[in-house]
């Protein structure tokens, strides 16, 4: 083609030798319409290929955004265009590295739920070798290049941060780690439930215990104040055969005794009611600031507990107020008698002291059972907090990626935007390069 334009131009100068002046001028014009016409075309026939960046510039678009582009070898060229509009086909070979390891999933695993395994695909450090095709236009004095892989790396995993929810690696420490984490987490909510069974089965017992003492203890009283009564009976009969005068000192002797009695009985009282009354008030005060250290997480736990204390309490008063009665009785019934009944009452309170202390033991169990399973929910909880935070940072990093991939979207469509105007203002250039090597020819 240029062999043809050369020689037109030798066969116009010649020609234009016997021509008159304007002649010669209208020849002018027309070789400098030509020369600018084909100046830009030799200018891009000059142009050499693209070189090994302009192709790993396109194949970092190419590849997702956490691969890298090492090395780029063009091993053949080939321009299939001409002077007017240059398209270089290319065959390259190139290196890309990832920037972390790669995994992908493995079946999922019920011993680390809700944790996914991933199985390791490739390190950060290994290359992976890329095979294909370059195809390269010029437009706006810039190489525009489209890329025909022949292998990808779609297949090679992905990081671990683009895996839904939290991830261990198969076959290392940390999912040993997880694994008997999950099962420890497991074992102690069997244990809860193993103890809040125990307890009901303990509160049910207790109630049944309760019920048999206080059966027993009616009996027993029952029996004493059939035995009091019969013995102040003979005693009354035996006193009514006595002279007068030493009943009247027994009786006197026996009044002065009851006031004794009643005194001392009294002051032994109002100790026991005090002593009853800051026993309540410390307890009352340990069950606010139980309820106060519990979270949503025990308030069923802890309604079952108040019932079951409010429950004892009623039973416990109940079975105050009926010794307190029956205690009272005794007392109207002590008052006639002699001093050999003090023994009888000194063991009865004793035994009511008794049944106080056997209360309030079982009482601090049941706390100290409680502040137990309030630190290990407390330690659970710690856990549950980790695994949310690895999973708000690893929808972080999914929105990250998500981000890079629009932003190559939009360049990519950048490029072809490019490339149609480029193409119309290449094909107006052709058109009146044609128009001009017509009138050429024409006045030839």
């Amino acid at each position: 083609m240029n062999c043809r334009r050369d020689a037109n131009f030798r066969w116009i100068l010649t020609s234009t030798a016997s021509k008159s002046v304007s002649a010669q001028l209208i020849l002018s014009g027309f070789l400098v319409a030509f020369a600018v016409l084909v100046w830009p075309a030799a200018i891009a026939f000059s142009q050499e290929a693209p070189g090994e960046s302009q192709i790993q510039k396109a194949l970092v678009l190419e590849l997702p955004p956490w691969w890298s582009v090492e090395r780029v070898e063009i091993q053949a060229a080939v321009n299939d265009g001409d002077a007017v509009e240059p398209l270089w086909r290319q065959r390259f070979v190139a290196e890309a590295v990832p920037a972390e390891a790669l995994y992908a999933q493995a079946t999922d695993d019920e011993a680390v739920a809700p944790f996914r395994v991933l199985i390791p695909t490739r390190s950060g450090t290994v290359p992976t070798k890329l095979y294909g095709i370059s195809r390269s236009r010029l437009e706006r004095g810039e190489w525009i290049t489209e890329l025909d892989l022949e292998n990808t790396v779609v297949e090679a995993g992905l990081p671990a941060s683009f895996f839904d929810g939290p991830v261990v690696v198969a076959n290392t420490e940390q999912a040993s780690q997880v694994a008997a984490s999950l099962a420890q987490a497991r074992e102690f909510a069997n244990t809860v439930r193993e103890i809040r069974s125990r307890e009901s089965i303990d509160s049910d017992a207790l109630a049944r215990l309760s019920e048999e003492t206080a059966a027993a203890l009616d009996a027993a009283n029952l029996r004493r104040q059939q035995a009091l009564r019969e013995r102040y009976e003979a005693e009354r009969n035996a006193l009514a055969g006595a002279a007068e005068a030493e009943r009247a000192i027994l009786v006197e002797e026996n009044r002065a005794r009851l006031e004794a009695l009643k005194a001392s009985l009294a002051e032994e009282r109002a100790g026991i009611e005090g002593m009853a009354a800051e026993a309540e008030a410390e307890r009352a005060g340990l069950l606010a600031r139980s309820q106060e250290s519990l979270d949503a997480l025990e308030a069923q736990y802890e309604a079952e507990r108040a019932a079951l204390l409010a429950a004892g309490e009623a039973e416990r008063v109940e079975l105050a107020r009926e010794n307190q009665a029956r205690l009272e009785v005794l007392q109207a019934e002590l008052a006639a008698e002699s001093a050999p009944l003090e023994s009888e009452v000194e063991a009865m309170e004793a035994e009511r002291i008794r049944l106080i202390s056997e209360s309030e033991a079982a009482l601090e169990a049941l706390k100290a059972k409680h502040e137990r399973e309030r630190a290990a929910f407390a330690a659970a909880n710690e856990v549950l907090l980790e695994a949310s935070k690895a999973e708000a940072e690893a929808a972080a990093k999914r929105r990250l990626a998500a981000e890079y991939q629009a932003l190559a979207e939009e360049k990519r469509r950048e490029a072809a935007i490019a490339g149609e105007v480029a193409a119309a203002a290449v094909a107006a250039r052709v058109a009146l390069h044609d128009v001009v090597i017509d009138g050429l020819r024409v006045c030839s």
